[in-house]
Parts: C-alpha cells; sequence; structure tokens
C-alpha cells in the first residue's frame, strides 16, 4: 500500500508575497490491481470513476470522482471493495488490489487552474489535470517568462484573480 498526502506548497508561497489563495481538499484514491491476463482497450470513464489497464497489465481503478469533496481517508476500505466488486462482476475475474495511492489532488481554490507571475523570475502552474494541460499552459507561461506578452489564453486563470 502506498500513501501519500499533503497539499502543495502553492498557498504558503503565494500567501507570503501578498496573494489571497486557497487550495480545496480533494482527495484522490486510486487502485491497481496484480497483473492480470485481461485486455481493457479503452479507458472506462463512470459516474463512480475510471478503470484502465497499464502497460504491466494491472487494472487500474480510480476510486474518487474528478473533483469530489466528501472523500475520506476512512472511505478508503468500503470504496475499494466496492469497486473490487464491481469489477469482478463486469470483467467475470478476481481482481486483488496490490496497491493503493491516497494522496491530494493539486486544486486550486475555485476550481480552475492558477496560473503566472508570482514574483520576478518565479512562476506557477497550479491545476488538478495538469497532465492534460501541461501541454496548453507549458509553452505560453515558459514563453512568458522569456519575455513575450501574456498569452491571452492564460489570462482567465491569472493569479492577478487573487491579489487581495
Amino acid at each position: 500500500m502506498i500513501i501519500g498526502a499533503g497539499l502543495t506548497a502553492a498557498a504558503e508561497v503565494l500567501a507570503g508575497v501578498g496573494f489571497a489563495f486557497t487550495m480545496l481538499a480533494r482527495l484522490g484514491l486510486i487502485m491497481a490491481s496484480r497483473s492480470k491476463a485481461l485486455v481493457i482497450s479503452v479507458i472506462n470513464a463512470t459516474p463512480r470513476g475510471e478503470v484502465r489497464l497499464d502497460t504491466a497489465g494491472r487494472i487500474i481503478a480510480e476510486l474518487t470522482k474528478h473533483h469530489e469533496a466528501a472523500v475520506t481517508p476512512q472511505d478508503l476500505g468500503p470504496r475499494m471493495a466496492g469497486m473490487v466488486a464491481r469489477l469482478d462482476r463486469l470483467l467475470g475475474v478476481n481482481i486483488v488490489p496490490a496497491e493503493v495511492a491516497l494522496a491530494y489532488r493539486p486544486v486550486p481554490g475555485g476550481g480552475l487552474p492558477a496560473v503566472g507571475a508570482v514574483i520576478p523570475g518565479l512562476w506557477m502552474a497550479v491545476m488538478h489535470s495538469g497532465v492534460t494541460l501541461a501541454p496548453v499552459v507549458a509553452e505560453p507561461l515558459a514563453q512568458q517568462g522569456m519575455g513575450s506578452a501574456a498569452d491571452p489564453l492564460l489570462a482567465p486563470f491569472g493569479l492577478k484573480r487573487f491579489r487581495g
């Protein structure tokens, strides 16, 4: 079992230079099974979470929804048992959990990404969907860091909205 906890230090860093920035406490809970001789060729997204197969042949199941607020560490056992039972029925195999990862997702207050200059020479991008949004955010943010004008694409997510 792998357990990680703690929010990013974004709120503390920004508060230290005058921003009124908060992070939402949103637990992410993911289960990985032992390897199985199964093929799941798509990511199965349901109202209860996502299920996919990784390159090692393990079933990866998200046990908490995207920005679900009411999840606590005590939900780990019941949620995992429920997901395993549903997967057993759906896939017709006996799923054996091997690892569980529990961590706080980096979700800025308000739920939207927070991107931009903190102080001269320090740039920040805080967002839950970092894997998906990184290619979209990284280039214009890097260009700003090199002296280019602000990209209008990033304007709605700028840090100035957190200025007191």
